[in-house]
């Protein structure tokens, strides 16, 4: 026989720490060129598992936005130096550095 566990008390506020969003763009790998006063933008995009429902970003530290696991969004850069993260909805985040050259 199997018996299905009891809900999660909705009180709980444990935090998950395997695993997290992975970020699949930007890249730390490269330098991204920009041509300035333009709106050129650069891909945010982020995988997690299937438990996560929403993703959250943060630019130097600053909240960016909310979408959801696996949407699409864009960021039109305004600094050189960024220090993108992404937490989901389970606590965990993931960081990179990237570096931004106007041309």
């Amino acid at each position: 026989n199997y018996h299905n566990p009891p809900p999660h008390h909705t009180e709980c506020n444990v935090k998950f720490y395997e695993g997290g969003p992975k970020i699949l763009s930007p890249s730390e790998d490269y330098e991204y060129l920009v041509e300035e006063n333009t709106n050129q933008e650069i891909l945010l995009l982020a995988a997690s598992d299937s438990r996560v429902k929403t993703h959250y970003w943060y630019v130097n530290d600053k909240f960016y936005k909310k979408c959801k696991a696996g949407e699409r969004i864009f960021l039109n850069p305004d600094q050189k130096d960024l220090k993108i993260t992404c937490l989901d909805d389970k606590g965990r985040d993931r960081s990179i550095k990237i570096n931004i050259k106007y041309y």
